[in-house]
């Protein structure tokens, strides 16, 4: 429960604070990311070698588990200002109602300015916060969970307290429970549009098939059938393009997750 003093605009500009670092944050993390995709495309255009690229990722890593700790500190933080956040604006929304309500004539204007605003400015910081909780996509969440674990290994654990790689490992865990939630809400979605695709692709080669029946009677003339094959042919390409990527973004991304997995087991 909150104090009674509740510091409100103390509140709003720890939570904007925090906002802004989490953001600056994740820009970093996507810059990292950046040029390591950059440096994997110089070795597939054998630009560099892969010794030389995995030289230059080498020094990345540090800065990307110190970035990858960072960030989910603030995520951290945000949960606990998200809470209060969400009882300050329940707050203010009752005391809304409650000046509203004592209003002593039908046609007198409560004074209702000041919890109006705080209304509107509590909103505004909640969306604000569930923008910055999404501030990076699934695959760069999927990247630094990624090289987080691995940096486990590689930095020696042996050196690291035990109570750390326990904070560590249940930091990590808990976060990649949240991307997972996330991926099996999307991958649904995904899979009910690959079926609509695999409707659309059966019901188009049907009527490849029927037009071919009608211009193999003589339903259709040549000049028909070309035109009414083109026509179909092109939109039975577009959807099993489409079909196809949506089919390897999930197998990519399953396979992201299990190596995620495998690695938490492991540390």
């Amino acid at each position: 429960m909150l104090p009674k003093e509740f510091d409100a605009e103390a509140h709003m500009r720890a939570t904007r604070d925090t906002l802004g670092k989490l953001n600056r944050c994740a820009q970093r993390i996507k810059d990292v990311q950046a040029k390591q995709s950059q440096l994997d495309r110089l070795v597939r255009t054998r630009e560099i070698s892969e010794r030389v690229a995995e030289a230059l990722k080498k020094e990345d890593e540090k800065t990307l588990v110190g970035l990858t700790e960072e960030f989910f500190s603030f995520l951290g933080g945000l949960d606990d200002l998200r809470a209060r956040t969400r009882i300050e604006l329940e707050r203010a929304r009752v005391e809304l109602e409650r000046i509203r309500s004592a209003a002593k004539a039908p046609g007198e204007a409560p004074a209702v300015g000041r919890d109006q605003r705080r209304v509107s400015e509590m909103t505004d910081l909640l969306r604000g916060i569930d923008e910055a909780q999404r501030s990076l996509d699934m695959e760069m969440e999927l990247f630094i969970v990624r090289h987080y674990l691995t940096s486990f290994g590689e930095a020696g654990e042996k050196e690291m307290a035990l109570e750390e790689q326990g904070k560590r490992r249940r930091v990590c865990r808990e976060f990649l429970n949240g991307v997972l939630k996330d991926w099996n809400a999307r991958k649904g979605d995904i899979m009910k549009q690959v079926s609509d695709f695999d409707s659309s692709i059966s019901d188009l080669r049907g009527l490849l098939r029927e037009t071919w029946i009608r211009y193999a009677v003589g339903e259709l003339d040549q000049k028909a059938y070309n035109k009414r094959r083109e026509e179909l042919e092109g939109k039975l390409s577009e959807i099993e393009k489409q079909s196809t990527s949506l089919r390897a973004h999930m197998e990519e991304v399953d396979t992201k997750v299990s190596a995620c997995l495998d690695l938490l087991k492991e540390t």
